[in-house]
């Protein structure tokens, strides 16, 4: 009877965790949970847990009203990440006990854990964005490692499946800065990055004012062509993939 009633426990456990993570995505990620809905069952609860896992590291940066709380905030995640892979006990946090879960049923890379959380670190100073290359970094460090863990909770481990989420991470990140304009506004920054607006002659107070001149709408385009650049690559290596079954 005991461990019967440890098994239920450890079970109601889980199901709450990941119905607090489905919660959290469906909420703050909308469209990643849509694709969830896609993802076969026995792996969905895995990639569920890392969205999760993205939303509560992504939402810090607006959280906090300091670097150093954010910074703490994150090493909450870095140890949590360091406790799971020590095949230890997580601690009592609906998503970190959902990833402890996963994780360990799913064989997932710590790297790419730890590569997200590395970029959320080095995205606390709210610097402007300089150059296209700072985008593409970021982006693989963040939406293509978040794809990577969904290829592996998966069970794929193919080299052009690798590629095509590398490049559809880049083409993610780039169309959400780009949506994100009226966000940046309010912060006075611009999503465009420095070296694009330098080529244009745009200027970044122009943006922030909300002034779409030529200039600017150049830019922009220049911006969404790369990640239009980027999405055809995806779809090479997905033809590749597949021809090559």
């Amino acid at each position: 009877m005991r461990l019967s009633r440890c098994y239920f426990s450890a079970r109601n456990s889980a199901k709450s965790s990941i119905d607090y993570c489905v919660d959290a995505v469906r909420k703050h990620d909308y469209e990643h949970y849509l694709c969830a809905l896609l993802v076969p069952r026995g792996a969905r609860d895995a990639v569920i847990a890392i969205r999760a896992f993205n939303v509560e590291t992504s939402q810090i940066r607006d959280l906090v009203t300091d670097r150093q709380t954010g910074k703490m905030r994150l090493q909450f995640w870095r140890d949590t990440i360091d406790t799971i892979f020590k095949d230890e006990r997580a601690p009592d946090h609906p998503v970190a006990m959902a990833l402890a879960h996963s994780i360990r049923r799913r064989k997932m890379s710590k790297m790419w854990f730890t590569k997200l959380l590395d970029a959320r670190e080095t995205n606390l100073a709210d610097l402007p964005i300089q150059y296209t290359k700072q985008v593409e970094e970021y982006a693989e460090n963040t939406n293509s490692a978040l794809l990577y863990l969904t290829l592996e909770s998966l069970g794929v481990k193919d080299v052009n499946a690798d590629h095509a989420a590398s490049h559809l991470g880049k083409a993610e990140t780039i169309a959400m800065l780009l949506r994100a304009s009226s966000y940046y506004r309010s912060r006075r920054q611009t999503c465009i990055p420095m070296d694009i607006l330098l080529r244009h002659r745009a200027s970044q107070e122009d943006f922030i004012r909300g002034n779409m001149t030529a200039e600017l709408r150049e830019a922009s385009f220049d911006l969404a062509s790369l990640a239009n650049t980027h999405l055809l690559k995806v779809w090479i290596f997905l033809y590749i993939s597949v021809i090559c079954v």
